[in-house]
């Protein structure tokens, strides 16, 4: 997993519970990195989620919601960090149905060792979007926060709700985008 994911992680840690509390999760944490990442290295994603376990622990946050606010703050820092990916006059469906098909395309080209999750998109109607995640990390409940915090970025509304009729996993979920009211 690629280091930007670990750095932002950290920042949003320190902005949100301080930097002593970051400074004990990464003590009390067994990070064969020893906790010191670049945004360009590559790192085991074990990493990332001891982390966030010993940050949930530490903080008393229930672990979905601290995965959920991470995702929500990252997607804002990676759209900082790729621009170029970010058509003009786009709203946020319009750029989740081209993740798979055009930003993760470009993405593996700068990262070709990258592991990203795929997503396939069944458009209901304008309002309505079916979004199906699979990925090999447990990262579920990040990529909901990445979806609010797409809909944040864009000035969009959506109601979220998982679309699953059994029980959703960590690795893979369909979540149900319904348009709420559409950006001025």
């Amino acid at each position: 997993m690629k280091g930007i994911i670990f750095c932002e992680f950290l920042e949003m840690a320190e902005e949100a519970f301080g930097i002593v509390v970051v400074d004990e999760m990464l003590e009390t944490t067994e990070l064969p990195s020893g906790g010191i990442y670049t945004s360009v290295g590559t790192y085991d994603h074990q990493e990332l989620i001891a982390m966030v376990i010993r940050l949930s622990q530490i903080t008393k946050t229930p672990l979905p919601d601290l995965l959920q606010t991470y995702g929500q703050n990252l997607f804002g820092k990676l759209m900082e960090t790729l621009p170029q990916f970010i058509p003009q006059n786009q709203d946020c469906f319009e750029f989740i149905k081209a993740i798979d098909s055009y930003i993760h395309v470009e993405v593996e080209k700068l990262y070709p060792d990258a592991e990203l999750p795929r997503l396939r998109c069944d458009e209901v109607d304008d309002n309505n979007l079916l979004l199906h995640y699979s990925s090999c990390r447990p990262f579920a409940k990040v990529a909901e926060g990445l979806l609010l915090g797409c809909a944040d970025y864009f000035n969009n509304a959506f109601t979220l709700s998982v679309a699953d009729s059994e029980q959703p996993s960590d690795h893979e979920i369909s979540f149900q985008l319904l348009r709420t009211k559409k950006s001025a």
